[in-house]
């Protein structure tokens, strides 16, 4: 079985409401911890 991290167009959601997303901060960085680990162990990101 073969792993990858799929990270679904976050902009979307972050960007184009007029609603500011709930702890959007924390999201962001959580998405950018989750990235780094990612490359650390050489998994694929799409």
């Amino acid at each position: 079985m073969k792993t990858a991290l799929l990270i679904i167009d976050v902009q979307n959601a972050m960007f184009a409401e007029r609603k500011e997303v709930y702890e959007g901060n924390i999201f962001l960085k959580n998405i950018n911890l989750l990235i780094s680990k990612a490359r650390d162990v050489q998994v694929p990101i799409y």
